[in-house]
């Protein structure tokens, strides 16, 4: 009797196994043979799957997307303003090993991203989508009464996008002053400051 391949499963292990090979010898040094030999395969049966190197960062990208928004969607479930936003951020934040391996997986995209359009795509729409959280959340806190009558939400939701991208690109660029502690210090400051006094 033949086997029966669960292919989403093997798309979704093959997208993962990419994630591993980029943090053990980087993003440039990331061949279809090196991920075969990572994987256990046969060169071809990655090819099945994906054509070419393009469709796999794609689809490797789109990879890491996911499964943060499933780790976000764990932890600002059951919770709503400042709570559900400071929950949010820190799932995106370099905070432990884990987090600092993701920046140096996901900077090398956006850089990527910058020239390929299929990779700016999936960036643009994930990344969208989280600031759209983010505004949610603050509109959530201003319902609240918890925000400061001053903030403009969509600034608001804008610069904590950035700071959360700046943090990854310090963890990967600056590691040595980029602490867990210093991210937590910058993470509660800001949105102190967005709170009612």
């Amino acid at each position: 009797m033949p086997k029966i391949v669960d292919h989403q499963e093997r798309k979704e292990r093959i997208a993962e196994a990419v994630v591993q090979v980029i943090a053990r010898v980087g993003f440039d040094r990331l061949t279809m043979r090196e991920l075969a030999a990572e994987l256990g395969y046969a060169h071809g049966a990655v090819v099945r799957y994906f054509p070419n190197k393009q469709t796999l960062l794609t689809a490797s990208f789109l990879h890491l997307y996911n499964q943060a928004d499933e780790r976000i969607r764990r932890v600002v479930e059951g919770r709503r303003g400042f709570d559900a936003l400071e929950a949010m951020c820190r799932e995106i934040l370099p905070f432990g090993e884990s987090g600092r391996m993701a920046a140096q997986v996901v900077l090398p995209f956006w850089v990527r991203a910058s020239q390929d359009d299929e990779i700016l795509a999936v960036h643009f729409e994930n990344n969208n989508r989280w600031r759209d959280l983010m505004r949610l959340c603050l509109l959530q806190a201003r319902d609240d009464g918890a925000i400061r009558e001053d903030v403009d939400i969509d600034i608001a939701a804008a610069e904590l996008a950035a700071r959360n991208a700046g943090w990854q690109m310090q963890a990967c660029l600056m590691a040595e002053v980029t602490s867990d502690t210093v991210i937590e210090a910058a993470l509660m400051r800001h949105i102190e400051c967005l709170r009612k006094g």
